[in-house]
């Protein structure tokens, strides 16, 4: 079979210790591929999980690459202040990401969307704070 289209996503890996941020600066990040639900393979290193389906909101930037390290925090920092401001509060849920992103072109420009779960949310008081 051919998949000419698989979903490339990403997010931030929280496990780096404190000494390899501090020391070479390092953060975790997480690629995966988003594939039909029919594809197979047989390669044996490969390993599949599932998200389950869910509902995301997103926010789009418009050439992420140009000043990354303030535009693509900067749209998750838009979303939480949206959130917070909401008295909405992080509910961390099995088998879903609570956050990625996805990155393509279209016209020959960048974009970037940035996902977040909507139920991995629930209202709570105003002062509630995000991971």
């Amino acid at each position: 079979m051919d998949y000419p289209y698989i979903k490339l996503i990403g997010w931030d890996f929280p496990f780096v210790s404190q000494e390899l941020q501090n020391r070479f600066g390092l953060h975790g990040y997480v690629a995966a591929c988003v594939i039909p639900a029919d594809f197979k393979t047989d390669c044996s290193y490969v390993t599949f999980l599932e998200n389950k389906e869910a509902n995301y909101v997103v926010i789009t930037i418009k050439e992420p690459f140009i000043q990354p390290f303030e535009r693509i925090p900067n749209a998750y920092k838009l979303i939480m202040e949206y959130l917070q401001a909401n008295n909405f509060k992080e509910k961390n849920q099995e088998n879903i990401i609570g956050c990625f992103e996805h990155e393509y072109k279209k016209n020959d420009i960048t974009y970037m969307d940035v996902f977040i779960h909507v139920d991995g949310v629930t209202n709570a008081d105003a002062f509630s704070m995000f991971c």
